[in-house]
């Protein structure tokens, strides 16, 4: 019996490759709204705050009440007398402490009000309006605490501390403002309902349930 010859079988076929279908994001119009309406009411506590400060500016001298609580709390610790805290806000008025925190204040919850009014209104430029109003507080709020150490360290570790307290204070209140204004880019649902009025709306034809439902037909 001879040669059969040798058969070689080659799997022409190529090789399958599984592809992982794609998951659209669904936008959620929640997270945008619920976060300018709380960058709306910081940027409307941070400008009254603001006003406050400026208000100061102005003043001569402190309020009685004012003065007599400070003193108060002070003097727990060291021998500040009212007049102490007077001659200190006197300083810090002349070297403009409170007006540059008031107007930093006042221009940064600005920003911060209009930028949870576009959120409201589902305007990506509202996330970075608020950012930046963030970012203009927590600036005035380092400028003031380089204003203040001077004139607090003469009055002891207690006055510096609590000045440096409050300023380090309006920082992190900031950041956490600036945390809820940029998480709406953050976040894939928030981001993805942002800009309603720039998504080209699908045309009737190019429906995809529409397609299936034609070529089940034919």
């Amino acid at each position: 019996m001879g040669d059969l010859g040798s058969m070689r079988i080659e799997n022409e076929s190529p090789q399958l490759s599984l592809v992982a279908p794609v998951i659209p994001v669904r936008p959620n119009s929640t997270i945008p709204v619920l976060m300018g309406l709380l960058l709306l009411l910081g940027g409307i506590l941070v400008m009254i705050m603001g006003y406050s400060e400026i208000s100061r500016q102005g003043e001569p001298n402190l309020p009685e009440s004012e003065v007599k609580q400070l003193e108060t709390g002070f003097s727990q610790s060291s021998n500040i007398t009212g007049e102490d805290i007077q001659d200190l806000h006197d300083e810090l008025r002349h070297a403009k402490y409170y007006w540059y925190l008031g107007s930093g204040f006042m221009f940064g919850g600005l920003l911060m009000l209009v930028g949870g009014v576009q959120l409201l209104r589902r305007r990506s430029i509202g996330a970075k309006l608020g950012m930046g109003g963030n970012a203009i507080v927590i600036l005035a709020a380092l400028i003031s605490y380089g204003i203040s150490s001077g004139p607090t360290n003469e009055l002891g570790s207690v006055v510096s501390i609590t000045y440096t307290g409050l300023a380090f204070v309006y920082g992190i209140c900031s950041l956490c403002c600036g945390i809820f204004a940029a998480f709406p880019l953050l976040h894939a649902s928030g981001r993805a309902a942002l800009n309603p009025h720039l998504q080209i709306p699908q045309e009737l034809g190019t429906h995809p349930g529409l397609i299936t439902n034609q070529a089940e037909e034919e």
